[in-house]
């Protein structure tokens, strides 16, 4: 298999991590010596210069550590210099290990390398490679949303474009992701629906059309649509939600108001730790 090289540095919890990811990928890998990064200001100092020189990216495993450590880092750094990538929980146990860790989860070491690629380009972390696309918008879908072949299919066209500040006269493969992820939202509106659906729809949006997608967000709620959104961004998620519901390993861990939940104990245990503090 090729070996993948990666756009930014990528920080791993431990050597296994590393070596795991190092065995297919061209790049600078950093780990964090598990929660030893907490109390290490010089190996802080060398990420938040790494994240200010471009970007890194942030892979733990998908336990209560690797989101405390995920947590803490994602506190010390500006979040528009961050690139989240998760794996997904899968039961299993490394080959190396006698047991299966307190959670039975496979960590990154552990992950097939399709996976780790496919988690890699989700996030936009491989150079060369783009995003992967969202489900295109065809003419067949505007045709039966009512936006082309009808009498007021323009009329209709130019209200959805004013709505969302989007230019008219451009074609739809000329559109970033964040114009797209609108129509797409737009696509889901089309028949006056009281519910909304949203699936990390800011992944690979720049920090300005995360911005502009909460305000439309914001702006559709307000007009009476109920929104559920799966979202990792802590920030867009604190933005947009009235009420939020954490997970943790699956099971609910707690559901409450955005204050309520940032400053639920067993949510800072969970995903900030106590290092958070001293970021």
């Amino acid at each position: 298999m090729e070996r993948l090289r990666v756009k930014f540095p990528i920080i791993v919890e431990g050597r296994y991590d590393k070596a795991r990811l190092a065995s297919f990928i061209e790049g600078d890998i950093l780990q964090t010596d598990g929660f030893q990064v907490f109390s290490d200001k010089k190996k802080l100092a060398l990420i938040r210069r790494l994240a200010a020189e471009e970007k890194v990216v942030i892979l733990t495993d998908s336990d209560r550590a690797g989101f405390r450590i995920r947590g803490y880092l994602a506190g010390a750094i500006p979040p528009e210099r961050v690139l989240h990538v998760y794996i997904p929980q899968v039961q299993g146990k490394e080959r190396r290990k006698r047991r299966p860790s307190a959670e039975g989860t496979l960590g990154v070491e552990g992950m097939e390398t399709e996976v780790l690629r496919e988690a890699l380009a989700k996030a936009g972390a491989l150079a060369g490679e783009e995003v992967p696309p969202r489900q295109p918008i065809t003419k067949g879908m505007l045709y039966a949303l009512g936006f082309s072949g009808g009498e007021r299919s323009a009329v209709l066209r130019r209200a959805l474009l004013k709505r969302l500040e989007l230019p008219e006269g451009k074609k739809f493969k000329e559109y970033s992701r964040g114009m797209t992820m609108k129509l797409g939202i737009a696509a889901a509106l089309s028949h006056n629906a009281k519910l909304l659906l949203l699936d990390e729809t800011m992944a690979g949006l720049t920090a300005t059309e995360r911005a502009d997608s909460v305000e439309l967000i914001r702006a559709i709620n307000g007009e009476g649509v109920s929104i559920l959104t799966i979202e990792h961004n802590m920030d867009v998620v604190m933005n947009v939600s009235n009420r939020v519901l954490v997970l943790n390993a699956g099971k609910v861990l707690t559901i409450g108001t955005p204050e309520e939940v940032t400053s639920n104990e067993a949510v800072i245990e969970a995903y900030l730790g106590g290092g958070k503090k001293d970021a």
